[in-house]
């Protein structure tokens, strides 16, 4: 396999999912000190928060139709 792209640090990967809806999938990881990260496809940070530790779970849920996904933590 070849890697196109690559990031360090950033923590697992949780979902993959569009949760601003621009039509492309964001990127949700959560590192090992609990900070929840949303990547675009470029690896760049969307959105940092810290939720607490890395035995979270993550959860994208769309509750209402008109508008972008939420994240739920």
């Amino acid at each position: 396999l070849n890697v196109i792209n690559q990031t360090e640090g950033c923590g697992l990967v949780k979902a993959l999912a569009d949760v601003n809806g621009d039509g492309v999938l964001e990127i949700i990881t959560l590192s090992d000190a609990g900070l929840l990260r949303i990547l675009n496809s470029e690896f760049e940070v969307l959105a940092s928060i810290q939720a607490g530790n890395k035995n979270g779970n993550v959860a994208v849920s769309d509750i209402n139709p008109t508008s972008p996904n939420a994240v739920d933590f």
